[in-house]
């Protein structure tokens, strides 16, 4: 890890340790590292985005609107990977950081199609949601990446919308990203 640090450091990334919060979790110029190691190996000149972020009891849930390629899976990989690496002991990849430790990192992707045969993908990830809400905490860290998008429009906000409300009253940070506008 030290290795990398000076890397990412020669890029002018930065790197800290955080520091524990019993409260809120904030970051400042958090980015992807898995992001940042691919540009470090391959060369890549293209600026990393740093982002600020915070999550604290009356505003735990991060809706990530826009367009394709704008970064959201990007962010979202981010969060889940900085409090992943706060909870090793290892630096996290921000100028600085304030983390509640969290009970456990629930994350809702695409599911490869293979897995969505015998329930279709609407079953399948409804399925994944149902076993994430059995188990995940106010404590937790929760990342949905386009979840609910594989029916149409008005089905899936309907879905979406329903989903956000569960997770307002279950208290857990939340990081939604979506194509989901209205939401």
């Amino acid at each position: 890890f030290i290795e990398l640090e000076k890397q990412l450091e020669s890029k002018n990334l930065p790197c800290c340790v955080a520091e524990f919060s019993d409260n809120d979790t904030e970051f400042s110029d958090l980015y992807n590292i898995k992001l940042a190691i691919y540009s470090i190996n391959s060369n890549d000149e293209q600026k990393t985005v740093c982002n600020d972020l915070h999550f604290n009891k009356s505003q735990n849930i991060l809706i990530l609107t826009g367009p394709n390629q704008g970064g959201k899976t990007i962010i979202t990989q981010a969060i889940g990977l900085a409090f992943l690496m706060f909870q090793l002991g290892v630096f996290v990849p921000c100028r600085s950081a304030k983390v509640k430790l969290c009970d456990g990192i629930y994350t809702h992707f695409p599911a490869d199609e293979n897995q969505t045969v015998t329930l279709g993908r609407l079953g399948e990830e409804s399925e994944r949601f149902s076993k994430i809400c059995k188990t995940a905490t106010s404590e937790s860290l929760l990342l949905f990446n386009e979840s609910f998008a594989t029916t149409s429009h008005t089905e899936s906000l309907y879905i979406a919308e329903d989903v956000l409300k569960y997770l307002c009253c279950l208290g857990a940070r939340t990081c939604f990203n979506t194509h989901m506008h209205e939401l």
